[in-house]
This record gives structure tokens, sequence and C-alpha cells, in this order.
């Protein structure tokens, strides 16, 4: 008698390593995202599904697919221990989607990789109070959709009133054709004349048992001018978990953007403007007294956005690891080399404007490996940055003016030949804005964007803050020039007589002409490169950023009276290269000499750059996701997707 030996029909796999399971969980998420799509939810809703799970698989360590309730145990009673009900349960929901997808389409596959069955994590004993079940829908089968139309379809012919059940039957007929959830034609069918239109309407304005309405979205995901490709979110977002850990609310995806960024963006474009092209600050008054302010201090608050922006790709609040923190660190490297080849090109142009791009590119590369730091963590280097670092640009700058060691590294920097400028020593020492003494802002933008910027108080305190450093930066520079005995004589000798007096504040006090007296580090004009002027600098930023968070969370009408100028944040970098263009346009090519005004004549020409970025960016933005430029670092950022 022979022996049958019967095989499963069932392909098993070996078991996978870790980095394979985590590849085959991407997959499933898309797959997870493909099937949502056709069940027909909000975008909104979809994105929530891949990325709220993100912080738990962070926090474990391991793919998704490998919890269990322990795991789940130790993060709702741990990490979560003392969060609202409402974060929990937002928390809670989307993995409770995700594995309810594993286990109706991969638990076979999964247990041929894993040798293990998956389970939801959350059970009867941890599953928080507030519902959290599933809503993976499904598109209904024809056969059901058929059986749907045809008891509509012989309505008309039982029905008293013909005419009302023909219309619904013409209503929900197209609808047929394209195959929508049963329930989202039930709601959109219309009603009978004898129904109350309260009735009917009440569903959709938020009655009992409505699904919440989705908010409004007012800006694209244009990208801003280092970095920004993430989508923006309506100016009252969802909390996000704050980096330390402290209690938030459930929030949208880590890339979440807050209008009030972008505001104090278009800010600080503008303040450049006022820089390169309007009146000179000599002209006085209201007028001066604006553009003074905003010497120095918008680009200060440029750098301090670039930190945000710079937490924003590597993960915020939490960064990201393994594979994808890899290729986020990728992401910032190509965008550094980017920005770096745009301050050459600019600088070619020869417009007398310091660019600053050559010295952000170098400044992420600087300050890259600080990004999975807490914010505590981050707010103390910046603040050790700003105390040690100008003293020690100081010794090598005065280091740099005795000797001719800096000429020799700018002799065998290939770069520094091909540009005719200093480069390396130039972006590190002697520049408008050395790296040395930029790096306090990034650090500082870093600090801030790890936290919760939509908790109750947290703006109020970034405003107390950032007063309280501008007035120790301005307030310490005023006092020091006066109380250290000939600080001010110093000052007005080394810069030819300038206006010392006003070195506390103002540019006007003029750079120092040859050998830099010590009395130079009491100045705290903006562009001193001293620790009072990196102080009271970061806390203008502050400040301002701060009010620009206040009024996108709680001015809403004010919110969309500014829309405009926050819409050229969102395209930062496409108008900052603009302007320098066009200066070099009207200044070479096409002579325009109100460009090179210093009087009020230059003021028409201000406003013009202005109401053209304003106008622009209004229309680019209602038809395009992202600015031009800003769309190209989003190309030149897609090969970081094959870091491994």
């Amino acid at each position: 008698m022979a022996l049958a030996v019967v095989h499963d029909p069932c392909e098993y796999r070996a078991p996978v390593s870790e980095e394979e399971l985590a590849e085959f969980e991407t997959d499933v998420l898309a797959g997870l995202v493909l099937a949502r799509a056709s069940a027909g939810p909000a975008g909104s809703t979809i994105r929530h599904d891949p990325d709220l799970p993100e912080p738990i698989r962070d926090r474990f360590g391991r793919p998704l697919g490998k919890m269990g309730p322990a795991d789940a145990d130790m993060y709702f009673g741990k990490v979560l221990r003392d969060a609202q009900p409402s974060t929990r349960t937002g928390r809670a929901g989307a993995p409770a989607v995700f594995f309810q997808f594993l286990e109706l389409r991969h638990k076979v596959e999964l247990h041929n990789l894993t040798r293990r069955v998956v389970e939801c994590p959350l059970d009867e004993m941890n599953r928080p109070r507030a519902s959290v079940e599933p809503q993976l829908r499904i598109p209904p089968s024809e056969a059901q959709i058929a059986e749907l139309f045809a008891g509509w379809r012989g309505e008309p012919a039982s029905c008293r009133k013909f005419g009302p059940a023909a219309r619904n039957d013409a209503v929900v007929r197209p609808a047929a054709d394209v195959g929508p959830r049963t329930s989202a034609i039930a709601a959109d069918r219309p009603r009978g004349p004898g129904q109350s239109a309260r009735r009917a309407s009440a569903g959709r304005r938020g009655g009992r048992g409505a699904a919440p309405r989705e908010p409004r979205r007012r800006f694209g995901n244009a990208e801003d001018m280092t970095q920004n490709a993430w989508p923006a979110v309506p100016a009252q977002a969802p909390r996000e978990p704050a980096a330390d850990g402290s209690p938030a609310h459930a929030g949208p995806p880590s890339t979440g953007r807050l209008v009030g960024i972008d505001l104090a963006r278009g800010l600080a474009v503008f303040g450049m403007y006022s820089a390169h092209v309007g009146p000179d600050v000599t002209v006085g008054g209201p007028v001066g007294f604006l553009l003074e302010t905003a010497r120095g201090r918008s680009s200060a608050l440029f750098a301090l956005l670039a930190g945000f922006s710079l937490v924003i790709i590597t993960g915020r609040p939490h960064p990201r690891t393994g594979r994808s923190g890899r290729q986020a660190v990728a992401r910032i490297v190509i965008r550094a080399a980017v920005l770096l080849g745009f301050g050459y090109a600019l600088t070619a142009l020869d417009t007398g404007v310091d660019v600053i791009l050559s010295f952000y590119g170098l400044l992420f590369l600087t300050v890259l490996p600080l990004y999975r730091l807490r914010a505590k963590t981050l707010a103390l280097i910046a603040g050790a940055g700003a105390l040690i670092l100008p003293q020690v640009l100081y010794a090598i700058r005065r280091s740099i003016e005795g000797g001719n060691w800096a000429d020799a590294i700018t002799a065998g920097d290939p770069l520094a030949r091909v540009s005719g400028t200093g480069e390396i020593t130039e972006l590190l020492f002697t520049g408008e804005y050395p790296v040395l003494t930029w790096m306090p802002f990034l650090v500082a933008g870093m600090a801030v964007a790890k936290l919760d910027l939509t908790r109750p108080g947290i703006r109020s305190r970034l405003a107390l803050a950032g007063g309280a450093l501008a007035l120790s930066g301005y307030g310490g520079s005023w006092l020091a020039l006066r109380l250290v005995p000939h600080a001010l004589t110093a000052v007005a000798g080394a810069t030819g007589g300038g206006s010392a007096a006003s070195g506390w504040w103002s540019d006007a006090v003029g750079e120092p002409e040859n050998r830099t007296p010590l009395a130079w580090l009491l100045v705290g004009a903006p562009h001193s490169q001293t620790t009072f002027s990196i102080l009271g600098n970061t806390g203008v930023a502050l400040m301002v950023l701060a009010a620009c968070l206040t009024i996108a969370a709680r001015l809403p009408r004010l919110t969309r009276l500014a829309a405009p100028v926050a819409a050229v944040g969102t395209m930062a970098l496409t108008f900052y290269v603009l302007h320098i263009v066009a200066l070099w346009f009207f200044a070479d090519v096409w002579y325009v000499a109100a460009i090179e005004a210093d009087t009020m004549n230059a003021l028409p020409v201000l406003l013009g750059f202005i109401a053209a970025a304003t106008l622009l960016a209004a229309v680019w933005t209602r038809l395009f996701r992202r600015g031009p430029l800003e769309h190209l670092l989003h190309l030149a950022g897609r090969p970081a997707r094959h870091v491994r």
C-alpha cells in the first residue's frame, strides 16, 4: 500500500528580518490608504490612518504587526497616562483601523512571515472608554447596490405622490453608476415635501449623531524658503503631543503646518525687501523707524523659522528613526546643497545684497546632528551658543586681521577660486551671516518646533520669553555701553565716527574699519555678531512668531485679511530669489534709478515689490500646491527615498 503525502497548497515563506517586515508594513499602509480611498472617506481622515500610528510605532521600536496587548498597556497607561480622554481615543482609533485591515486581508500572510497570528492589541481591558471601534468601510458589492436601487426604482409605482418619488430616483440614479457607500447615498437622498427642512438638514449642521465637518483649509501644500513640503492645517488645528511627553490632544500628522508660521515667514520676506529695496533709515520719522526695525531682525526671524522647518522634516514632535530618519537626513543634506548652489548663483549677479542662502545651506548641515534632542536641551544649547560663540568669533576675526592663515585656506578652496569670494572662511567667520553666531537662531527655532504651539498659554509664554530676551539683549547693551568706561569712544573710533550711541539697537553704528576693539562685544546692533545682538534678535523673532500664532488661532477675521501675506510665506524661497533677480535686472539690464535710491523716492518701489509678491502669491497658491522653486526643492529631495 502506497503512502500518500498531502501538502498544504498555501505557500509558506521563511520568517523575515525586522527591516524586511518594516518594508512590508509600508506596503500594507499603502494598501490601507487605497482601500480607504475606495470606500470614500474624507482625505483628512485617510491621512490620519497611516500617520497617527507613527508615534506609537516609534515608541514600540518594532513593526506594529508584532504589537501585543501588553505593549498597548504600556503606551496608553504610561506614555499617555496624563493625556485627555479625547487624546487617548484619537491615538487608539487609527491603530484599531490598521489592525482590522491586517486581520481582514493579511492575517495568513503575516502568520507565514512571523509565525504568529496578528490580533488587535486593543481589547476589552485596555480599550479607552470612548468608542474606538474600527470603521474600515469596504464598498458594497454590485449585487447589494443593485438590490438597493431596485427598491428605490419600485417606489414611484407604489407611493402616493409620484413627483417626489420620481425626483428621488433621478437623484440617486447617477450615484448608482459611481458606487459610493450606501450610507452616503441615503444621507444625500432628498426629503419629501411633507418633511421639515429643518429636520432634513439637522445632521448636516452638526445635529445629534452627525459626523463632524472637515475644517476649511486656507492654504495649499506650498514649500517655504528652507524646507517646507508639509500640508497646511487650519488655524485652529488639533493639538500635537509635546516633545517632553506632556499631555496633548490628538492632532494632525507630525508634518502639520501652522498658518501662523507662514504669516511670520511672509512678514520676514517683506522685512528683507525693506532692507534691500526701500529707503535708507536716515530718512527718519516713522518710516525710517520701521525700516530700521526690520534691518537684521527679519533675517534672524528667517533663521529661527529655518530651524523650525528642519524639525518638521525630521519628524515633529517625535524624531523619525530607522530608515525614515535616514531619509529625512538625506533630504536635509540635499536641500542644503541646493541652497548653497542658489546662494552662489545669486552672489554672482553682484547686486550688492549679502545673499543669505549659502549661509543657510551650511547652517542646516551644522545643526542637523541636534534634531533628535528635546526642546529644553535645544534651548540650553541655543543659550550657551549665544553666550560663548560670539566671543569665539571675535577671537577668530582678530586672528584673521593679524595673520594670513585665512588667505592660505582661501587659496586652497576651489569654490573660492571659482566664485571670487572667501567661501568657507567667509561662510564660517567673516561673512554677514557667519555660521558661528547664527547657529543659535536655528537651534532656538528647533526648540520652538518641539513645543505644542496650540497648548493653552504656550503662545503667551513664548511672547514673554521673547520680551525678556529682547530686553536683556538691547537693554543690556545700552547699559554696558554707558557703564563700561570709554566703550562708546572706542566703538565710535573703530567705526569712523559712527553713531555709537545707537549701537545698542541700530545698524547705523556701522562696522569696524580696521581692528575690532574689545568694546565691540558690548554692541547690540542686529548685524554686530555679539551676544547682546543674538539675544535681542531672538527675542524679537519669538515675539513676532507668538503674535502670528495668536492671530491665526484667535482672530479668524484678521487671519483672512492676512491670508495673502501668509501665502507669500509659503513661497518664501521663490520670492527671495525673485527680488534679487529683479534688483539685478533693473540695475544692469533695464536701469531704473529709483531702485538704487536711498530717499523717500524708493518707498513706492518697496511698496510695488510688496504688492507684486502678494498678488502673485495669492494667484499662484490657488492654482498650484507649491511655488516653482519650492517644487524644485521637492523634486531634488526625491532621491532620498532610495536611502536604506
